[in-house]
């Protein structure tokens, strides 16, 4: 499970929720990154079967990977963020809303959590606990707001494309 760092608050009346049609393009997208990260297909097989839920998760967590009765894991993401509200990217393949450290610098993004974070962190815990994909680079700390954080495999990819 992902922890906000931070304490939950109570949402406002235009804190910003995610549906599962915004949940089900940014999960795509977070596939798309694994593949061109170099994810085998065993793993990416995998993922391909994870189930998505929006659900009101307890305390300040944005995320949890459980698995399921039929043998399929299932990620569960907090409709709000802890109350602080999600960044949803719509354009979740580029990072042009954060900066190389992954600070927020589009005002989108500044005071919520990041979504592709949160699914990207939880398809990686994922692939750890099946022990299909090794050194993945997961982060444990509570994710802040206004941050992009990407597993270390991830970033190698990124990286690579700006040499």
């Amino acid at each position: 499970a992902l922890p906000l760092a931070g304490e939950p608050v109570e949402p406002g009346p235009s804190t910003p929720s995610v549906t599962e049609q915004q949940l089900r393009a940014v999960f795509d997208a977070a596939l798309a990154r694994l593949a061109a990260a170099g994810a085998s297909e065993s793993a990416l097989g995998l993922l391909r079967t994870v189930q998505l839920q929006v659900i009101d998760l307890a305390g300040n967590y944005l995320g949890m990977a459980a698995a399921a009765a039929a043998g399929h894991a299932v990620v569960y993401i907090d409709v709000n963020a802890a109350g602080h509200g999600w960044f949803v990217d719509i354009t979740p393949t580029q990072d042009e809303e954060f900066s190389a450290l992954g600070e927020a610098i589009a005002t989108s993004a500044t005071a919520h959590a990041d979504l592709l974070s949160v699914v990207l962190e939880e398809l990686v815990r994922i692939l750890d606990e099946a022990g299909l994909e090794h050194d993945n680079g997961l982060i444990v700390e509570p994710l802040a707001a206004g941050i992009r954080r990407l597993p270390r495999w991830v970033l190698d990819q990124v990286f690579a494309q700006w040499r």
